[in-house]
C-alpha cells in the first residue's frame, strides 16, 4: 500500500535537481540524502520510505549496469596484452602490487 499516491511532479523535479546540485558541491553522495529529506519535507513522507526508494532506485542502476556488461562482453575484443594469459607483465606493476615497491630486486 503506498504511503501517498498524489506526490506533485513539481516537487519531485525541484528536489532532483537540489540532490544533483548537493552531490556537485559535497563529497560522498549528500545529495541523496538531501534528496530524501527533502521530498520527505515537502511531501509529508516518511524520510526512511524516500530513502529506501532512492537506495532501490541505485541498485536497479547497478543491475542494469551488470546485465549490460554481460551482455555486451562476448562482442568487445580485449587488447593483446590483456588477452594473452601468459603475458603478465601489467600484473607485474608497483600499482597492481603494493608488497613490489619494498621488495629487493632479485641478484641484489
Amino acid at each position: 500500500m503506498p504511503a501517498k499516491k498524489d506526490v506533485r511532479l513539481k516537487s519531485t523535479v525541484t528536489v532532483l535537481i537540489i540532490g544533483l546540485m548537493v552531490n556537485n558541491l559535497f563529497p560522498a553522495k549528500m545529495g541523496e540524502l538531501a534528496r530524501a529529506y527533502l521530498i520527505g519535507e515537502k511531501e509529508r513522507l516518511p524520510k526512511t520510505l524516500c530513502f529506501s526508494t532512492i537506495m532501490v532506485e541505485h541498485l536497479l542502476d547497478v543491475l542494469v549496469l551488470l546485465i549490460f556488461l554481460v551482455l555486451l562482453m562476448p562482442m568487445v575484443s580485449l587488447p593483446s596484452w590483456l588477452r594473452d594469459k601468459r603475458d603478465s607483465n601489467w600484473l607485474r606493476s608497483p600499482g597492481a602490487d603494493p608488497g613490489s615497491v619494498f621488495r629487493r630486486p632479485a641478484g641484489r
